[in-house]
C-alpha cells in the first residue's frame, strides 16, 4: 500500500467480508508497493486498485468471473470510470478485443485506469516500474499499461463494471504532476501494434453500459441523502456496534458528495476516450527514426544563415568521432520547407519533425521535445539556436537534462523576429536550467563576456570554440582578384552585401549608404545576395532597386556559391551578430570586410589592419569612409594579408574538429541527476 495507509486498511477490511483475501504490502513508491503485494498474493487471480477508485465489490465479481471464462491472457479493467471531484466526465478505457489501438493512442493518453484484473503470471512477468513520488500515480499505471501491451497481452474492459474515480483538487494552487513517460520500448510497442489507427476505421465499438446498476444506484443514493441528516446524528453509536447505518448509506457518509451528484447527471456528462490527436504519431516516428542515434543536434531548421552553418559543422565534426560515427542526427524542429537537404553534411542523418508538430498547443509541443530525450536517451545534445528545445526546458527541464549531456550555444543577444530568439537562453525563465546543462557553447569572446555578466556563467559553464569555414584544405590566395590586383582611377569600386534580408542584418541602410556616396561622388556598385527567412523582403528588395543597388538573388552553400573575384569589398551593416562566418569566410577568400563593431566582430577585425570596423548600422559616414579608404589597392592587399592570416589561424577545420573531439568525447558526467530525483 502507498500513501494513506490506515483509511486504506479502514476501507478494505470491508472485502473480507465478501472473502475475499486482503494483502497488505509497503513500498517506498506506488510501483514497489504494487509488486510486492503481487509477490505475497497466493492465488491465481489478482485485483489491483488504488486507494482514489471506487468499485462495488458485485463488479469486482463480474470481473473476476469474466476472467475466468477466458483462456486468454487479458488484463480487465471497468467499461466506464466516472470521474469526479476536480471535474467531471465519463471515461471509457479501450477494449483491444473490439477496437483497434494504434501505438500512437498509447503514447498520447492512458488509454486503462489503474484498476485491473489479470492472473497473477502477468504481474510476475510485467513489474511496475518504481518511478518517484513525485511522477504522481499516473505514470506508474501508464508505464505498465505500455509495458504489458509491449508485451504481447491485451486489455479488455468489462461491460458490466463502472468504477467511480476521484480526482483530487490542486493543493496549494500546484499543477498535477507531469506526465512524461520514463524511457519505454517504443520499437516493440510499434511491433505489437499498428503505428497510427486506419483512416477507415469501423465504426467505434461503445460497450453497452449499466444503465440499470447506474440508475438503481442513484435511485439509491438520493432516497439515502434525504434521510442522511436525520440518521447521521446515530451513527457513531451504532457504527460501533456494528449495527444501525445500512452499506448504501455508510458509502454516503464516507464518500463525497460529488459522487451521487455525478451518477444523477452522468447522462450529461462529457465522454472521454484515449485516441491520439496527432502526438503519439510524431512522437512514435521521431522516435523510430533516431534509433541508433547518440549525438543529436537540434536546430530549427538547416537554411543559408550564419546558425545554421554552425549546425552543419558541429554535425559534421560530431560525427567524425568515433564514438558518434554513423550514429549522429540533425534534428529539425520547424517548418521542414526552409531546410536545404544539401547542406546536410555526409554521414549524417537528417531528422525533420512533421508540420504536424507545429499545430500542437504549446504545452504538448513542449511535453513531446521533452518526451522524445527520455525515450531516445541520446549520449549528447546540442541545441543550436533550438527555441522549441530550450522552450521545453521551462516545464521539462528536470526530464530534458537528464536524458543526456545538453548543450545549447549562445552566439549573440539578438531577436530574429516575434517568437523567434536566435539564443533562447537569454530567456530569463531559463535561468534556473542553466546549472543543469554540460556546457554553453559561444563562437566569440564579447557573447561570453556578456554572458558572464548577465546570466552569471563562467568558464568552464560557457566555453568559446571557433567556427570553422571552408573545407579541410584552404585554397591559395587568388592574386589575380579584382580586389587584390585592380587600381582604382575612374572605375566604379563593387561590393558585395550577402546576408539575409531580415531586419536583424540592416539592408534598410545600404540606400542611405548608396546616397552618401553619390553625394561625395564616388562611384560604386552595391550587389546584394541572399534571402529574406523571417520575414517579407518584397519591399526591402524595391526600396534596394530604387536606390541603384542591384539585387542578385537567393544563395546556399557560402561565398564559395557566388564568384567573389570581380568585388573589392564586404559589407556587414548588422545591428547584431555573434560572430558572422561570412566574415570569416570573406576574409579567408581574400576580400576585405566593412563590418559594424557587433557582436565577436572584433574578436576578428582590428580596424584598419584586418578590416574596418564601423561603430554600428546608424554610422553612414563612417561607412562611406572606409568605402573610400577601399579604392586604394596598398590599402586592400594590406587587409587582405593580414585578415586572411587572422581568420586561417583561428577559424581553420584542423583547429575546429581538435575543440570538437576536446568538448564532446570527455567522459559523461552527471548527466542522469535530474532524472535520477525523480526515479530514486
Amino acid at each position: 500500500m502507498f500513501g494513506d495507509v490506515a483509511r486504506t486498511l479502514e476501507e478494505a477490511t470491508r472485502l473480507t467480508d465478501a472473502g475475499v483475501e486482503l494483502v497488505v504490502a509497503h513500498g517506498k513508491t506506488i510501483g514497489e508497493a504494487l509488486n510486492r503485494g503481487v509477490e505475497l498474493a497466493r492465488h491465481d487471480i489478482v485485483v489491483v486498485a488504488d486507494g482514489a477508485d471506487l468499485v462495488p465489490s458485485t463488479s469486482l465479481v463480474d470481473m473476476v468471473e469474466e476472467l475466468q471464462s477466458t483462456t486468454e491472457n487479458v488484463i480487465l479493467h471497468p467499461a466506464a470510470v466516472l470521474r469526479f471531484g476536480r471535474f467531471n466526465d465519463e471515461w471509457r478505457p479501450t477494449d483491444m478485443r473490439t477496437r483497434a489501438v494504434s501505438a500512437g493512442d498509447i503514447l498520447c493518453h492512458d488509454p486503462w485506469p489503474l484498476v485491473a484484473v489479470a492472473r497473477r503470471t502477468v504481474f510476475q512477468q510485467v513489474n511496475y516500474r518504481e518511478l518517484s513520488t513525485e511522477r504522481g500515480l499516473g505514470p506508474t499505471a501508464w508505464t505498465w499499461n505500455i509495458d504489458t501491451v509491449a508485451r504481447g497481452f491485451v486489455h479488455g474492459a468489462v461491460d458490466s463494471v463502472v468504477q467511480l474515480r476521484r480526482v483530487p483538487f490542486l493543493a496549494n494552487g500546484r499543477a498535477d504532476p507531469v506526465l512524461v513517460l520514463p524511457p519505454v520500448d517504443v520499437e516493440a510497442l510499434g511491433a505489437a501494434l499498428p503505428h497510427a489507427r486506419p483512416e477507415e476505421e469501423p465504426p467505434r465499438h461503445h460497450p453497452s453500459m449499466p444503465e440499470r446498476v447506474i440508475r438503481r444506484a442513484a435511485r439509491t443514493l438520493r432516497r439515502a441523502r434525504d434521510s442522511v441528516e436525520r440518521r447521521l446524528s446515530h451513527a457513531s453509536n451504532d457504527s460501533a456496534t456494528g449495527s444501525g447505518l445500512d452499506p448504501v448509506l455508510r458509502e454516503l457518509a464516507w464518500i463525497d458528495p460529488a459522487v451521487s451528484w455525478t451518477l444523477e447527471s452522468r447522462p450529461h456528462l462529457p465522454v472521454w476516450e484515449a485516441a491520439d490527436d496527432g502526438y503519439g504519431a510524431i512522437l512514435s516516428d521521431v522516435v523510430t527514426s533516431l534509433t541508433g542515434v547518440s549525438a543529436i543536434v537540434a536546430v530549427p531548421w538547416l537554411g543559408t544563415g550564419g546558425g545554421d552553418a554552425a549546425a552543419a559543422a558541429y554535425a559534421r565534426a560530431i560525427s567524425e568521432l568515433p564514438e558518434f560515427h554513423g550514429r549522429t542526427a540533425l534534428l529539425t524542429t520547424a517548418d521542414p520547407a526552409k531546410t536545404h537537404h544539401e547542406r546536410v553534411p555526409a554521414g549524417v542523418r537528417l531528422i525533420q519533425m512533421p508540420r504536424a508538430f507545429e499545430d500542437l498547443a504549446p504545452d504538448w509541443r513542449q511535453r513531446l521535445i521533452a518526451q522524445l530525450m527520455v525515450l531516445v536517451q541520446p549520449t549528447t545534445v546540442l541545441s543550436v539556436n533550438c527555441h522549441h528545445l530550450t522552450d521545453a526546458m521551462h516545464l521539462f527541464g528536470p526530464h530534458i537534462l537528464g536524458s543526456a549531456d545538453i548543450r545549447l550555444t549562445l552566439f549573440g543577444f539578438d531577436t530574429r523576429g516575434d517568437g523567434l530568439p536566435s539564443s533562447p537562453i537569454a530567456d530569463q525563465g531559463l535561468r534556473t536550467s542553466l546549472d543543469g546543462l554540460r556546457r554553453v557553447l559561444t563562437d566569440n569572446t564579447v557573447t561570453a563576456r556578456l554572458a558572464a555578466d548577465t546570466l552569471g556563467l563562467d568558464a568552464p559553464a560557457i566555453k568559446v570554440l571557433s567556427l570553422p569555414v571552408g573545407g579541410d584544405v584552404v585554397p591559395a590566395l587568388d592574386t589575380t582578384s579584382a580586389a587584390y590586383s585592380q587600381e582604382l582611377a575612374s572605375e566604379d569600386i563593387r561590393l558585395i552585401w550577402p546576408h539575409r534580408l531580415d531586419p536583424d542584418k540592416r539592408p534598410d541602410v545600404l540606400p542611405r549608404i548608396a546616397r552618401e556616396l553619390r553625394a561625395r561622388g564616388v562611384g560604386a556598385q552595391i550587389d546584394v545576395w541572399g534571402e529574406a527567412v523571417m520575414s517579407d523582403a518584397q519591399e526591402t528588395i524595391a526600396a534596394l532597386e530604387r536606390a541603384g543597388i542591384h539585387y542578385r538573388g537567393p544563395y546556399r552553400g557560402g561565398l564559395t556559391a557566388i564568384d567573389t573575384s570581380r568585388y573589392h569589398g564586404l559589407l556587414l551593416t548588422s545591428g547584431s551578430e555573434g560572430m558572422p562566418l561570412v566574415v570569416v569566410e570573406s576574409l579567408v577568400r581574400g576580400l576585405p570586410v566593412i563590418a559594424t563593431s557587433v557582436g565577436g566582430v572584433p574578436d576578428l577585425i582590428e580596424d584598419g589592419r584586418t578590416g574596418f570596423l564601423i561603430s554600428g548600422p546608424e554610422d553612414i559616414e563612417g561607412f562611406a569612409d572606409a568605402i573610400e579608404s577601399l579604392r586604394s589597392v596598398r590599402t586592400r592587399r594590406a587587409l587582405i594579408e593580414a585578415g586572411r592570416h587572422a581568420a586561417r589561424s583561428r577559424h581553420s577545420w584542423e583547429a575546429f574538429r581538435a575543440e570538437v573531439a576536446e568538448e564532446f568525447s570527455s567522459q559523461r558526467k552527471g548527466a542522469a541527476t535530474a532524472l535520477d530525483r525523480l526515479d530514486g
